[in-house]
């Protein structure tokens, strides 16, 4: 009996919950003008700063230091110095170490496709897909699907987010690349919206076979932000890529982090 009634008080709380992606979905619908644009230090609500403060202050202290000293080390920064640089057929390649070199030999390139795809092994199952073509070495278009999946008990919630970016490649190294993109992010399912988005990244290869990638990106689609940390470390071998890293997403204030498994490769 005493089973039962408890059973029966917590049943409204099982039917009734939702999951993160279905609150993430319900905000981006909002016709609320509140746009919180914490990362670029915008606050259009005076009413509102207590909030932002606290919201800014939750987010991980790595990620924040992290897009810090890439902004400011860029901020203002247009266009980098023409010096002429090759693609490497992949990084690695024949002692070569990063993506870029200053030796023009035949076994450089003008452009280059990477194709990758990573996992989220969580009880919120992620999957993104990703390709980078870089039709010149200063230049990458980068087109990435992103896709959510979550299991309620009443059903299954999807999230899927399409976006395409030009990336221009600032720093051209030997052991390091830095970029920064523009382009538009497309929300699906029950949202169907498109907004605004930008990134910030690097590559370092301290190593063979191993390099680091670092990376944020944040989409503002109907007065929402959705932003993605990104820490990765990979394993090279020739034109294949095998990597470990770290995973987090905020979805219009829906927190999820996870590690991840990826795999890339070079053409």
């Amino acid at each position: 009996m005493k089973k039962l009634v408890i059973v029966l008080l917590l049943f409204p709380f099982v039917v009734f919950s939702q999951g993160k992606l279905k609150k993430a979905k319900e905000k981006l619908n909002s016709t609320s003008n509140n746009i919180e644009m914490k990362y670029l230090g915008v606050d259009t609500n005076a009413n509102t700063k207590q909030d932002y403060e606290t919201s800014y202050s939750d987010e991980p202290i790595f990620e924040s230091l992290f897009l810090d000293i890439l902004f400011y080390s860029t901020m203002g920064v247009v266009f980098g110095g023409m010096e002429r640089r090759e693609l490497n057929k992949y990084p690695y390649c024949q002692g070569n170490f990063g993506e870029y070199t200053k030796i023009f030999s035949k076994q450089g390139k003008r452009q280059n496709i990477k194709l990758g795809v990573n996992y989220m092994p969580t009880g919120l199952n992620g999957l993104e897909l990703n390709t980078i073509y870089k039709p010149i070495p200063i230049i990458g278009i980068d087109v990435s699907y992103v896709h959510f999946s979550e299991k309620n008990f009443s059903k299954i919630e999807y999230f899927d987010m399409f976006s395409l970016m030009a990336n221009f490649y600032r720093i051209r190294e030997k052991y390091v690349s830095l970029w920064w993109g523009i382009g538009m992010t497309y929300v699906g399912n029950e949202v169907k919206k498109s907004g605004f988005v930008y990134q910030l990244g690097t590559d370092i290869y301290p190593v063979e076979p191993i390099s680091l990638h670092l990376s944020f990106k944040q989409s503002l689609v109907n007065n929402q932000s959705i932003d993605v940390f990104k820490s990765q470390v990979k394993y090279h071998f020739e034109n294949k890529v095998f990597f470990l890293g770290y995973h987090h997403y905020n979805l219009a204030g829906e927190q999820i982090s996870s590690p991840v498994l990826g795999f890339e490769i070079y053409f």
